[in-house]
């Protein structure tokens, strides 16, 4: 078997490939064809279902994204502020002292973005529309103790145009490619996806 994102040949396959982390579906050329039917879209809006996922209010993590870089910010202000009598003091040197400064200095600039991209999340209005999954994949970063991953969903709309966004795992685990339904977009981010029965 095939990787259809990557290329790779797969012996045993799984949930994802294990080269790129790319969902691995069979057959899936074919699948994909009949679920981006454009008359597949119009049944999902006349579904019974559509009018209830367009009433749906997702819940997105918005405080999460600006709480955990404030807190980085605050601690690293503080940690400048406690070592001000060590830069201070003319006895060390000038080379430690730029050393000393670099991590805080790094932390407060890193802080600084995550927080205006927090409050630009914050502030985008969450939109919705009828879309189909297409694909998804996973990125994995960090070290192998405390690895990080990412996971992203590519999404069709009606007119064909094909847009990869940023998701979470547990929606990651809730839907797969050829699911048809009401996706619900903030930002970058797809924070919600309703699926509608539609064959």
């Amino acid at each position: 078997m095939t990787c259809h994102h990557c290329g790779a040949a797969i012996g045993e396959p799984g949930a994802f490939c294990t080269y790129c982390g790319a969902r691995v579906v069979k057959d899936v050329s074919t699948r994909l064809d009949t679920a981006t039917n454009p008359a597949r879209f119009d049944l999902a809006q006349n579904s019974p279902g559509y009018r209830l996922a367009a009433r749906h209010q997702p819940h997105a993590p918005v405080a999460v994204k600006l709480f955990v870089p404030a807190v980085m910010l605050v601690l690293s202000i503080a940690f400048l502020i406690a070592s001000a009598r060590l830069l201070a003091d003319n006895h060390v040197s000038l080379a430690f002292k730029l050393i000393f400064l670099t991590a805080p200095t790094l932390m407060i600039v890193s802080a600084i973005v995550l927080i205006i991209r927090g409050e630009r999340f914050a502030r985008a209005p969450v939109a919705h529309e009828i879309v189909v999954v297409v694909d998804e994949r996973l990125e994995v970063r960090g070290a192998v103790e405390r690895p990080q991953t990412s996971y992203y969903a590519t999404v069709q709309r009606r007119g064909g145009e094909r847009v990869e966004y940023q998701t979470y795992g547990w929606l990651a685990g809730r839907i797969s490619p050829s699911d048809i339904g009401v996706a619900y977009l903030k930002g970058d981010q797809l924070v919600d996806f309703v699926r509608l029965d539609v064959r």
